[in-house]
């Protein structure tokens, strides 16, 4: 019997241009296990998404912007008695910076904050969540750059009375951007410095021994100055 993770994505689509202030994007996913040899499906869920980013301000010393967002989560359960369908939502604001040190060093990063709704029993999410990634870039030429960040994302309960899907991942990521003419490669690793998860609210904060440790490699063209990374591996 085979069974296969399937999905996919529709490419962002910019409805304002995004050499303005204003940029609106919305994405498509849609996952869930089939088996092909029985023609069945298992649970699988739909997540359409759209966000607004505004830059507020953007020069060469320090740029700042704000990215408000949407996502809803269509769950449609077929494995699991008792469960039919859930509608979540997530609500998103996220700021995002980067900052001059010296000519070559520059201080950047994104925070999000994420606010669920809905159903939150029925998926055993979290009702916050936040997310950040920042660090500093050392740029050696116009060929070469190390970026070393910093990664959290933590899930907890505002309402003291729940403690659904409650976990927290701590990384160390570090990039090394090659820039060649309009093409762009950038080999990455990602380093666990810790991982615990409680998302079975029915058991007690369980720490996680696998080794997510990640190298990969990201490539991209720039299409008239606007970059659109189309590739990737990672192991």
């Amino acid at each position: 019997m085979a069974k296969i993770w399937m999905g996919w994505r529709s490419l962002q689509s910019i409805l304002m241009p995004p050499t303005g202030r204003g940029e609106l994007l919305w994405a498509y996913y849609q996952e869930g296990p089939v088996d092909y040899s029985a023609g069945k499906r298992g649970t699988w869920f739909d997540r359409p998404e759209l966000e607004v980013h505004y830059q507020f301000l953007e020069n060469d010393d320090f740029s700042f912007g704000l990215t408000g967002g949407f996502r809803n989560y269509g769950y449609h359960y077929v494995d699991e008695p008792g469960k039919d369908t859930a509608n979540m939502q997530r609500w998103k604001i996220a700021p995002d910076w980067d900052v001059k040190l010296t000519d070559d060093l520059r201080f950047n990063g994104w925070l999000s904050m994420y606010k669920f709704a809905n159903d939150l029993n029925t998926t055993g999410y979290a009702d916050t969540r936040v997310e950040t990634e920042t660090g500093l870039q050392y740029t050696f030429n116009e060929t070469v750059a190390l970026r070393v960040n910093y990664y959290l994302e933590r899930g907890f309960n505002m309402d003291d009375s729940r403690n659904n899907g409650e976990f927290s991942t701590q990384e160390i990521r570090a990039y090394l951007p090659l820039t060649l003419g309009n093409h762009s490669v950038t080999p990455y690793t990602r380093i666990g410095l810790d991982r615990w998860s409680n998302w079975d609210w029915q058991d007690d904060i369980e720490r996680e021994g696998h080794d997510f440790n990640r190298v990969g490699l990201f490539y991209g063209y720039d299409f008239q100055k606007r970059a659109f990374r189309f590739a990737g591996i990672r192991v």
